[in-house]
């Protein structure tokens, strides 16, 4: 079914396209063409084992006509050999059957070997090189796309095939020295590509072109090597007033140092008049996703990081256990690179931090800070922010966001842990409790599930505020989060939720949803009011996982 049409929406009710101001004086209007309701899903799955193997095979299609696309899985083969050899084959292609764009995998093949611990021991006395251990994998990769088409050309912008072998063998060994755990590493890789790529810049229209040549085979490897040094440390203090009989302080310090030689021989440069600069560029960079992507120059990163956790015990009286509330997380990291080849050695420092305001809600808050200033363009220039006299860092973005709700059992219901009374079955075996007479229970005026009417609901709001720094500006934005929650009766839940972004003045995409259960069935009602995916969608199913895809959808426009 194919639907076009016009779509306008105002909020002041006024359908007339001139005098009306629309949503938050913004027209919201849609030209939504060829919309079909309809998506097909067909899934096959087969398993079959042995004594010291096991086989599965899988085959998923989906057919979306709201995106006009196919979305297809096979065949999709794996094979456990021992548990220890495991093999993966895997055919898979998405095609846009509006647009003609297909990007196929034939096939994807990857091969793992099993881990080996040269040093394991089965006593519990383990030396300190038992938890060495190296495992190997390796994958072919047949990649074909076709996108992007010009209308002017008659052709698409991307029309090639994409190949690429990878191995990847690993060494892992993390020895605990005292109060302290260390992790070294050690990594090797390498790929097999099948062409080069080749960058040129034209003058006469200021674009730079890429092509590929020598079609062999090329091989490249690369390693790099790290060590990981972290501890936990605690500090407690038992003040035993206000209720709060413990307040503990946990703090994880981690260092890791890594280091990656340069591989000049694996990178071209191209001048670009336009920024006055040599660019550096991967000879493998139209295949190099698939492969083993290789840093630019010589790396050796400091990365640090500091994370907190501040924990109170509240005390609940004699025969409840102690309530553990979080009063606050605060997590520090950053980086140092000594050897960029840019000459951005110090990396961003970010920060996040969290509270627990108990019944008023919670508030969390996070910032990066940058050494550097950026040029025109919007890039860091290699100087120091205190080199020039000016305050260390600056601020590159920042928000803030203050969460709170209340509803049928008070204020943040949600968020609050009720302890058990530890004594509670001690106590209803030893006390006495003499039973009364219900005259209007005997006489039937009362009858069993008589009970006070209650329905349970809830209302969230949620308040953000943040700040970004965009070349020599910066760009505030307040908005405020909604949501609630009606459930009407133990099977029948009403829930909505929307935005109001103070900065544009509109409200974005509210949204409405009833849910209902159904015993082994579930329905679900989504309504969108305005926006561009605004609309209704109904859908009923099964609720096994399973046999999700067992289901009846519609959706209106």
């Amino acid at each position: 079914m194919t639907v076009s049409c016009f779509l306008f929406q105002a909020e002041d009710g006024i359908r007339d396209l001139v005098r009306s101001r629309g949503l938050g004086d913004v027209y919201k209007r849609q030209d939504v063409n060829s919309i079909t309701q309809q998506e097909i899903l067909s899934d096959f799955s087969f398993s079959t084992s042995g004594k010291n193997w096991a086989l599965s095979a899988s085959y998923s299609n989906r057919l979306n006509d709201f995106n006009s696309t196919i979305d297809e899985s096979f065949p999709k083969l794996n094979l456990n050999l021992y548990n220890q050899i495991f093999l993966n084959l895997n055919q898979s292609s998405f095609i846009n059957y509006k647009t003609n764009e297909i990007t196929k995998r034939l096939p994807y093949l990857s091969i793992s070997l099993p881990t080996w611990r040269p040093f394991e021991n089965s006593s519990n006395d383990n030396g300190f090189l038992s938890n060495l251990s190296m495992s190997i994998s390796t994958a072919y990769i047949n990649e074909y796309i076709r996108s992007g088409f010009d209308s002017i050309k008659k052709s698409f912008n991307i029309d090639d095939s994409r190949k690429a072998v990878i191995i990847n063998p690993s060494i892992s060994f993390t020895p605990k020295i005292g109060y302290f755990t260390i992790e070294p590493s050690f990594r090797y890789s390498s790929s097999i590509f099948f062409r080069k790529t080749k960058k040129e810049f034209f003058i006469s229209d200021s674009t730079i072109r890429t092509s590929q040549y020598d079609s062999a085979f090329h091989y490249t490897q690369s390693y790099s090597g790290s060590i990981t040094i972290s501890t936990k440390r605690y500090g407690i203090i038992q003040p035993r007033i206000f209720g709060i009989n413990a307040i503990r302080h946990t703090y994880i310090p981690r260092i890791t140092i890594s280091y990656q030689p340069d591989f000049p021989q694996y990178f071209d440069s191209l001048y670009n008049p336009i920024s006055n600069r040599f660019d550096l560029y991967s000879k493998f960079e139209t295949d190099n996703y698939l492969g083993n992507s290789i840093s630019k120059g010589q790396s050796a990163l400091i990365t640090y990081s500091l994370n907190n956790i501040l924990d109170a015990k509240i005390s609940q009286g004699d025969t409840l256990d102690d309530y553990r509330r979080q009063l606050m997380s605060l997590n520090i990291n950053g980086s140092y690179n000594p050897l960029s080849y840019d000459g951005l050695k110090w990396g961003d420092i970010f920060i996040d931090a969290s509270t627990d305001l108990g019944i008023i809600g919670s508030l969390s808050g996070n910032t990066s800070l940058s050494f550097y200033e950026k040029d025109s363009l919007g890039k860091k220039i290699p100087s120091l922010l205190f080199d020039s006299g000016k305050f260390p860092f600056i601020t590159e973005r920042s928000s803030l966001t203050f969460s709170t709700s209340f509803g049928s059992n008070g204020l943040n219901d949600l968020s609050q842990k009720k302890s058990s009374d530890s004594l509670k079955p001690t106590r209803s075996r030893t006390s006495y409790k003499d039973t009364h007479f219900d005259i209007d229970e005997f006489t039937g005026e009362i009858v069993n599930g008589n009970h006070d009417f209650s329905i349970p609901w809830r209302i969230g709001f949620t308040g953000s505020y943040s700040l970004s720094r965009y070349l020599n500006s910066t760009e505030n934005i307040f908005s405020i989060f909604t949501d609630f929650s009606l459930t009407l009766t133990p099977t029948l839940r009403l829930s909505a939720n929307g935005s109001y972004d103070f900065r544009q003045g509109e409200f974005l995409i509210p949204n409405i949803n009833i849910t209902k259960d159904l015993h082994c069935w579930e329905m679900q009602l989504n309504y969108i009011p305005t926006g561009f995916l605004s609309g209704i969608y109904f859908k009923i199913g099964l609720k096994a996982p399973s046999l999700k895809d067992i289901k009846y959808e519609y959706r209106g426009y």
